[in-house]
């Protein structure tokens, strides 16, 4: 999962680094980029409507990820 709502221009950043492309989420397909503000905002707040807000968010994103399909790229949470 990598939080990048707040940094819009940090996904492409983090791509660039040189070890990236080896990185088991990347072989895999299991990179979450996180995109979406209240998601983020949720994650951290804490409390129970956010916990339940962000269970929603995250799960579907999660299931992608971990499908085991490297082909199956997770949607961005916008």
């Amino acid at each position: 999962m990598w939080q990048v709502a707040t940094t819009p221009d940090a996904k492409g950043e983090l791509e660039a680094l040189p070890l990236f492309a080896s990185l088991t989420a990347t072989e895999t397909g299991g990179n979450v980029w996180l995109t979406d503000t209240v998601l983020e905002g949720a994650f951290f707040a804490n409390s129970p409507s956010s916990i339940a807000y962000s269970i929603e968010g995250f799960v579907p994103l999660l299931e992608a990820a971990l499908d085991g399909d490297p082909a199956t790229e997770p949607a961005a949470a916008e």
